[in-house]
């Protein structure tokens, strides 16, 4: 039986933005469309041969990798991705991704905010051989054309723009706190194991 070619409207609770999602695309998907997540498998190849957009939400919980390096899991990122074919016949996934990330100052060693925003232009690729022009990062399909899972994707983007040092700005930070770290830190501060290192093991 022939699907009827249609539109899903999606509107939060809050009367706010509205996702569409043409239900013709549902061949495409593993699973029920969801308009409203990021969290889906699809074909790659044939959004990009339709250049398809989509756009959605994954909770950061559900980024384990990530959220190893962060100091909470709760948040919500929020992205965009467009699927489509270059005039030299690269097919790629172009998006966005954006959250504020909890993570430990350097400095004083408590929780910050820290806004985070990725923006990736990927190649789409089979073979590690394959060569790009150095527009593109590359995305290693799966086999025979099999479903990408997206969540993946977008959390490896994210990964990729992580800070090697994250600190508040100066003068945010609590004055007590860092005084308290710096004095534990002096180097002339007595060294509550050096009398170990004064004793000698008998003859």
């Amino acid at each position: 039986m022939r699907r009827n070619k249609g539109v899903v409207a999606h509107r939060d609770n809050g009367g706010g933005s509205v996702t569409l999602f043409d239900t013709d695309m549902v061949g495409d998907y593993h699973a029920r469309p969801m308009p409203d997540s990021l969290q889906v498998q699809l074909n790659p190849i044939k959004l990009a041969a339709r250049g398809e957009r989509l756009s959605g939400t994954l909770q950061l919980k559900q980024l384990e990798r990530l959220c190893r390096l962060l100091e909470s899991d709760q948040g919500e990122v929020v992205g965009e991705v467009e699927f489509g074919t270059d005039l030299q016949g690269i097919k790629y996934l172009e998006g966005r991704a954006e959250v504020t990330l909890s993570l430990r100052c350097e400095r004083c060693l408590q929780a910050m905010e820290w806004p985070l925003e990725a923006e990736f232009k990927l190649g789409m690729v089979v073979s590690e051989t394959r060569e790009l022009p150095e527009s593109y990062e590359p995305l290693m399909l799966p086999p025979d054309e099999g479903l990408l899972s997206l969540g993946p994707v977008i959390e490896d983007e994210l990964l990729l723009h992580m800070p090697m040092i994250a600190m508040h700005p100066e003068g945010e930070c609590d004055p007590a706190v860092v005084d308290e770290l710096r004095v534990l830190k002096s180097p002339g501060r007595e060294n509550p194991f050096a009398v170990l290192d004064q004793i000698k093991p008998s003859e």
